[in-house]
């Protein structure tokens, strides 16, 4: 019997290294999940620039180019951070996908910025919420944070 001729698996390219959901950069060893379209998710697995991570159950190939173009793409695709994907309100639509796709990236003072006022955010909540039998100062509020 001739060789069967099997399709190659696809290559899904994921082509920015941001969370779409919070839009904070991934980070090399970062818990994510890619959004493979109508299909849903990809299985976990940890962000790693610029290598191949293979997703049995779906039969993909999960591919961190991070470029916009790329010879073996069969898809490109968005990720999210695991935690983001599990916490979100509502389901993730094509115009979702569209409208927090950035034009250009943002300057790192944006960057910074944003993660200062989650922390001074999150640190407020905490001294407010009294979880602590006795007040700690806010220096400890904001390492927890």
């Amino acid at each position: 019997m001739a060789d069967a001729v099997y399709p190659s698996t696809p290559y899904y390219c994921i082509t920015q290294a941001r969370c779409r959901l919070c839009q904070f950069l991934l980070e090399d060893g970062e818990p994510i999940v890619a959004d493979i379209g109508d299909e849903g998710v990809s299985c976990e697995f940890s962000f790693h620039r610029r290598t191949t991570f293979y997703d049995d159950e779906l039969d993909i190939k999960l591919h961190m180019c991070l470029a916009d173009e790329c010879r073996s793409r069969t898809k490109a695709i968005v990720c999210f951070h695991t935690s983001c994907h599990e916490f979100r309100f509502y389901a993730i639509t094509p115009e979702f996908r569209a409208a927090t796709r950035y034009a250009f990236p943002p300057p790192l003072t944006e960057e910074h910025r944003r993660t200062q006022y989650i922390r001074q955010a999150l640190t407020y909540k905490l001294q407010q919420a009294k979880l602590w039998p006795r007040e700690l100062p806010t220096e400890l509020w904001a390492m927890v944070a």
